[in-house]
Formats: structure tokens, sequence, C-alpha cells
């Protein structure tokens, strides 16, 4: 009863399906979370130019990407969420990818890698850059990096609601599993995502 909220995460799909309705009845969040993994070539090559950049200097564009959010107006929350993404660089190395449009950040990415295995996550264009091939273009820079660094498995986690997931199959991405998450949102707190019923 003392925290803001709840989330559940279920790795099984057959129980994921069989259990949202009654979450959805009890006015919690379903969001179906797909891990999606490296087997082909792109479709095509990003066309734009990438910079590896440490998280002092993407910093900006990832606090407005969070300030754009429905929960975007609570500035602790802004701040704890990319205050994180630091941490990751401090903690575990992530790395940061990101485009600039008339010399703005406008997109990123970032990078994890643990020996054979990396993961590309927190894929972000800002609304008034987007359909130029920033996501694409970072994307493909991360996945370079990451066999460059020796990984063997590349891999991304989509919202399966969204269209994202479309462009990371592009990017040659095929989806091996998924997950479910079931969240429940103060009810004074906007509540980001979250879909409903499967589709």
């Amino acid at each position: 009863a003392t925290h803001e909220h709840r989330e559940i995460v279920m790795c099984d799909d057959t129980d994921g399906i069989r259990l949202a309705p009654e979450f959805v009845a009890r006015a919690w969040v379903v969001d179906r979370n797909m891990f999606m993994t490296l087997r082909r070539e792109p479709d095509r090559l990003g066309a734009i130019e990438i910079e590896e950049l440490p998280f002092s200097e993407v910093r900006p564009l990832l606090e407005e990407g969070n300030r754009r959010e429905p929960w975007g107006s609570d500035h602790q929350t802004v701040r704890a969420l990319t205050d994180y993404q630091g941490k990751l660089e401090r903690v575990i190395g992530a790395r940061s990818f990101a485009a600039r449009v008339r010399g703005r950040l406008a997109g990123s990415c970032e990078l994890y890698v643990d020996g054979d295995d990396a993961q590309v996550e927190s894929v972000g264009t800002l609304e008034e850059f987007r359909c130029r091939g920033i996501a694409r273009a970072v994307v493909l820079r991360a996945v370079e990096a990451a066999r460059e660094a020796g990984a063997e498995r590349v891999f991304i986690v989509a919202d399966e609601a969204d269209w994202p997931k479309d462009l990371y199959v592009r990017l040659g991405f095929d989806r091996i599993g998924r997950t479910w998450q079931y969240t429940r949102w103060p009810e004074d707190k906007p509540r980001p995502g979250g879909s409903g019923l499967p589709g």
C-alpha cells in the first residue's frame, strides 16, 4: 500500500493471454513487449551521420524526450529517469549514439554489450525530426558497434502495439518471444502506454 504503482511481468505467453482480461477489468494497463533478435541484413543502410557521445552530451536530448511524455510535467520523474540513463553509462558501460539535424541533437539510442550479447535500447527521435531515417541510422550504428565489440547476438525489445517493431523487422530483427507487463498506476497520475486486450 505504500507504493505509488504496481507492476507484474509475465514471461509465459499462454498465461499472459489468459490473465490479460482480468487485469484490464481491474483497471491495470497491459503492455506486450516483443523480444527481437538480429538475424538478417537490413533492407537498406542508414543515410545519416551518427556520433557516439558521452551521456553528458546527450543528456539534454534525453531530458527533452522525457519532458514530452504524458508524465513529463513531473520534473522529479523526468530528472530521475534521465539520471538513470547516466547511471547505465557509469555502471554497465552503456554507449549512446546520436544524430544531429542542423546542429541540434534530434535522436539517439543506447547500446549495452555483455560478452557475446548486446542490446539496443531507448531508441527515440524528437517528433519534429521524425520520418528522416534517424531511428534507422542510430540503430544500425549501434548494431555495427556491437559487432565491433565482439557480440554474436544483438537484440532489441519493442512494444508489440506500436510501430517501431515494423522498422526493426526491416532492419533485420525477428521476433523470438514476448512478455506481458501489467501495471497499475496511481489514480492521480498520467498513465503512459497501455493498450488493453491483445490485438
